[in-house]
């Protein structure tokens, strides 16, 4: 094989080997803060159940407070469809506070796959989807082996 053709090979390798080893740290580097935190709370050491319900409280908070700053802006907007938008985003937060980590993570692949399909359709972003988007073996863009795959 030649030079040219290994580079994308390597870099792609390389690309999942640095995503692995990054993601991995920085969930161990939240596992033990929480563990930290919840063993300075309570004098024992957590379990698994612990930092799931301390991380899904976070959560929770964390969406509580959006909505009502949603609340807050919707407060000028006519009564019927403040009502409707309120609604939706109680429907939308519930489905997520209620999905696992694995349905939660498949909504967000979901989520970019629909936003680059999106990005194909519209005709003014179509030069830039197909320097970036698309592959070719000898124009030196080792990155597009990986987003071709959203083609």
């Amino acid at each position: 094989m030649r030079i040219r053709e290994l580079r994308p090979m390597l870099f792609c390798g390389t690309f999942a080997l640095a995503t692995y080893v990054v993601c991995s740290s920085q969930t161990e580097a939240e596992t033990f803060a929480t563990a930290t935190a919840l063993h300075q709370q309570t004098g024992r050491i957590p379990s698994s159940a612990d930092m799931w319900m301390l991380r899904e409280r976070a959560e929770f908070q964390k969406w509580s407070k959006q909505g009502a700053a949603l609340s807050e802006k919707l407060k000028q907007w006519p009564k019927l469809v403040a009502y409707h938008v309120g609604n939706v985003y109680v429907i939308a937060i519930n489905s997520w506070l209620r999905a696992g980590e694995s349905k939660r993570t498949a909504l967000k692949i979901v989520a970019l796959n629909t936003l680059i399909f999106a990005a194909w359709k519209l005709p003014h972003l179509k030069p830039f989807m197909m320097t970036h988007f698309t592959h070719y073996a000898l124009s030196g863009k080792s990155y597009t082996m990986l987003t071709s795959v959203f083609r």
